[in-house]
Parts: structure tokens; sequence; C-alpha cells
């Protein structure tokens, strides 16, 4: 017997005592088209290796065969929409690193997410806990209420994310205290694009003088730490308070003849194991300069003045007297199935129908709105506290499939293990 395909194959080391066309072998084995269970499953493995023998390289493949192939390796989804060609870059890139030799380390892992999402706003920033749990109030100053400011100010160009940073134009101070604990490690974080200094002061007037002693000393000279950067960078420092600290108060200072923009600042408790944050930035617009289905204070709902608009009546409140005698109109006709509703004039519009009185129409009626139920004709006032609505919501293009869950599953394949990670979405507004 000639073996001439799978089919053949399977049915040619049965022997003849087996009935191979009865529907239980066809079904579980092979009907010679492809249709048995198991020949069906050989069919596609042949396939398979047929693909990777004229394809040797997963970066030759496409289509059905990419996707079997990608199952089976790949430890990414495919993105809604995304082109084939982009699944398999990113697929590239967590394979080679971006042509990193060291995997896990700072570098390697802000290149992996810089390529991986096209995005060159990518920081990491070591020792650091959530920043919702940012022991410093307002620490993205959009609030504007936390913060002493002395001869500096709450500026858009200034932001780092968001709507609002603050802007030292060689001059000014910004400044908030804070309780603290004694004999605890304590980092500072925050975004700087310029020139700054800061200082951190306790509760008996010392400054921490971080070159002092082997750690660090608390010191009465006032001592402040230099910081700069030509664009936004993150910077950090640690402080250690003793057993006399119960408060600091956290200063920033200008750089004389220098500009600062400052912005993203927290400050945290040093836990015993390593962490870090992965702060990403997208260029964004706010709802408030977009479409807004909102009534806030921006968003103000005008009454509608009923007396200068048109309604349907029968009668004296109709502008103008009606020539009815060069007007057809539905009078006198009550609606009967199978009937056609008469023509003809009259004073009289309305005739009893059974259920009338669950009908609206259009008479004497100024506004029905949407929500008015069938029986009545007032308007109701719209309860937006129970309504889903947009606002305080921001778009930013396309970037907007690149979600948190999408960023934490890569964070999970690249980040070194033991080491606790925090992904950080930010959107930083577009100027006008």
């Amino acid at each position: 017997m000639a073996v001439n395909s799978i089919g053949d194959f399977i049915k040619s080391v049965f022997p003849t005592l087996v009935n191979k066309s009865g529907k239980t072998f066809k079904a579980l084995l092979a009907d010679g088209e492809g249709g048995g269970t198991i020949e069906s499953i050989f069919e596609d493995l042949e396939e398979t290796r047929k693909a990777w023998t004229d394809n040797k390289s997963i970066y030759t493949q496409s289509g059905e065969q990419l996707q079997k192939t990608l199952a089976v390796f790949s430890v990414i989804s495919q993105l809604q929409n995304e082109s084939e060609a982009t699944f398999l870059k990113r697929n590239e890139l967590l394979f080679y690193r971006n042509g990193d030799k060291v995997w896990g380390d700072k570098w390697n892992i802000l290149n992996t997410f810089k390529t991986f999402f096209n995005n060159q706003n990518v920081y990491l920033v070591n020792n650091t806990e959530k920043f919702e749990e940012n022991l410093l109030e307002d620490g993205n100053f959009e609030r504007k209420n936390a913060w002493t400011l002395t001869d500096c100010s709450y500026e858009h160009e200034a932001r780092f994310e968001e709507t609002t940073g603050v802007l030292f134009n060689a001059s000014g101070s910004c400044a908030q205290s804070v309780s603290v604990s004694k004999d605890t490690s304590y980092f500072l974080h925050f975004f700087l694009k310029g020139n700054i200094r800061v200082q951190i002061k306790d509760n008996n007037n010392r400054y921490w003088n971080p070159k002092g002693g082997e750690f660090g000393a608390w010191s009465s000279t006032e001592y402040s730490m230099h910081f700069e950067s030509s664009d936004w960078d993150n910077k950090s420092f640690y402080f250690i308070t003793d057993v006399n600290v119960t408060s600091v108060q956290v200063i920033f200072l200008y750089e004389p003849g220098y500009y600062a923009f400052l912005d993203y600042v927290r400050l945290n408790e040093k836990t015993g194991a390593s962490t870090f944050s992965l702060v990403a930035v997208f260029e964004g617009v706010y709802s408030d300069e977009t479409a807004n289905l909102a009534p806030g204070t921006n968003d103000d709902i005008v009454a509608f003045d009923y007396d200068t608009m048109g309604f349907h009546s029968p009668g004296g409140e109709d502008a103008e007297e009606t020539d009815y005698d060069s007007l057809s109109y539905l009078d006198d006709a009550p609606l009967e199935e199978d009937v056609s509703p008469i023509v003809t004039e009259g004073s009289n519009d309305i005739e009893s129908l059974d259920g009338y009185e669950n009908m609206t129409y259009l008479d004497e009626q100024k506004a029905l709105a949407p929500q008015s139920p069938v029986n009545s004709d007032d308007f109701k006032s719209v309860d937006y506290s129970k309504m889903s609505y947009f606002d305080s919501a921001y778009i930013f293009g396309a970037t907007g499939k690149e979600a948190e869950e999408i960023y934490q599953e890569l964070l999970d394949i690249v980040q070194p293990a033991g080491i606790a990670s925090t992904i950080e979405i930010l959107t930083r507004e577009q100027d006008d």
C-alpha cells in the first residue's frame, strides 16, 4: 500500500481486520481527508515542521504560522490593532534586549521600555515607595496649597507631569515641613530641569550634611546640596534621623544666576528591601482643553428661555391667527385599525381615546425632557451625580493602549528577581 498522506500512513499501521471505513475509526484516527482527530494533529505538526524548514527564523514567518510559533515561545500578547511587524519587533526586543549584554540592570530596563514603547520619557528611580504614600503633601504641585513659595511660582512651563511645576527664575524658595521618625533613613526624590539647591533642616535648626562623618551628620552650620540637569531627570539623596529629630523641613532654593524647573517630589522611608519605580510620561491634553461631558464650573448649563421658543398649541399662544380654511389637519379623526385618519377642518383637536391619558403630544407643551415619564410633560432635572461622564480625563493619542497593566507585564519579565518595583504612568499636558 502506497503511503501518500498522513491518513494513509495511519491506516497502513493497522491490520486488514480493522474496519478502516467505520465511523469510529474515521473520527478518532483518520478518514484520509484530514478529518480524523489523530490525523488532524499530525497534519498540523507536519505543516509546522515544513514551515520551520522553509523559514528557519521566526522573523521571516507570518500569518497563522507566526501566531502558532509565538503562542509557543512568546511571553507577551499581541495588542489590539497592533501590526504583525510591531508585534515581531517587540518579541525581538525581549530576546535581544536592545543589544545590552547585561540583563536586568538600570540601563537595560530603561532601554527595553524606551524601545518597546517608543517613548524616551522613561525613568528609573531607586529606593522608592508608591507615590500615593508620599510623606510630602501635593508632591506634584497640582493643588498648590501645601508648599510655602517665596519669590518662585507655580507655572505650566515648569511641569514634569500633569499641568504645573515650580519655576525658580534665579530667585526664590519652596519649602514644606513634615513629621519623621527617629533613627530612620529617608530618601528624597524629585525631578529637575536646571540648577537648584536643597536643604534638609530639622526641628533643632540643624542641617543635614551628607559628607559629614561616615554616613552623613547633622550640623548647626547651614549646608546646601547642589543639583543640576540640562533636561528632565530624577534626583535623589538620603538623610538619617537621630533620636533628637521629630520633624524636618524640605527646602528647595534657587541657584544664583540660574533657572530651575521642579516637579514630582516625594519623600519616603527607606525599607529593608531593594525597591525602584519605573516612571513613564506621555504627552497629552487634559479634558479641560478637549471634549467634556460634564456640567462643572466650565460647562455651565444655560436654562432655556421657553418664552422665546415656538411650540405647538391650538390656542391663543400661537403668535398668528391661523387661516384654517387653507389648511388640512387631523381633526375628529380617531385612530382605528385598517382605517385611514380623516382629514377635515374644525375647532376641536382632541377626541376621547382609550388610554389617551398615558400619551404625550405637542399641545401647549413647552418642554419634554429626555428622562420625563410617558405620562408627564414636566421638565425633569438631570442628576449628574448618578451619571458617568468624562471629567478630568486625559487623552494622549496612540500611546493610550500602553496601559499600566501592559507595562507591568513587561516589567515582570525584565526586572531583577527579589526587587520590589512600582509602575507609574504619568501624563504631561501639551502646550496649547
